[in-house]
C-alpha cells in the first residue's frame, strides 16, 4: 500500500474528536495518505465533488445532518468506518460499504483495525 497515495476524509463536527482521529490516522498511515477535513454534510458534498475520496471516517451524526442518510440518499459507495456513541444498527447499514463500526471514543488501536479491514478490502 506505500506506493499509493490515499485521500482519507473525516467528516466530524467535533474540534476535539475531529483532532484526535486525524491524529490517529497521521500514526497509522504516516507519509502516504492525504487528511480531508468535513464538519458537516454540506462540506463533504464539495469535497467528493473536488476529490476522489478512498475511505471515509465519519461520526453518525453531524451539525446538519446524518452521515448515514447522506450516503444512503446519494448512493454512495466508496468505503467508510462510522462511529459513534451508541450501538451499530446493522439492518439499517447493510447498504453502505461498511468497513467497520466504532463506539466513541475512537481509539488508536481500534481506528488501526479498522485500516486492516480497509487494507484487506482494497486488495482483492
Amino acid at each position: 500500500m506505500a506506493d499509493r497515495r490515499f485521500n482519507f476524509l473525516i467528516l466530524e463536527d467535533s474540534y476535539y474528536t475531529r483532532c484526535d482521529v486525524a491524529e490517529h490516522v497521521r500514526k497509522i498511515r504516516p507519509e502516504s495518505d492525504r487528511i480531508l477535513i468535513s464538519e458537516s454534510i454540506q462540506e463533504a458534498c464539495e469535497v467528493f465533488e473536488h476529490e476522489n475520496i478512498d475511505l471515509v471516517i465519519a461520526d453518525t451524526t453531524v451539525c446538519d445532518g446524518e452521515t448515514i442518510d447522506f450516503f444512503l440518499e446519494y448512493n454512495l459507495t466508496v468505503p467508510v468506518v462510522f462511529y459513534s456513541g451508541y450501538d451499530c444498527e446493522e439492518d439499517y447499514l447493510r447498504n453502505l460499504n461498511i468497513v467497520d463500526y466504532l463506539k466513541l471514543p475512537v481509539t488508536f488501536d481500534a481506528l488501526k483495525e479498522s485500516f486492516r479491514k480497509f487494507d484487506l478490502l482494497i486488495s482483492k
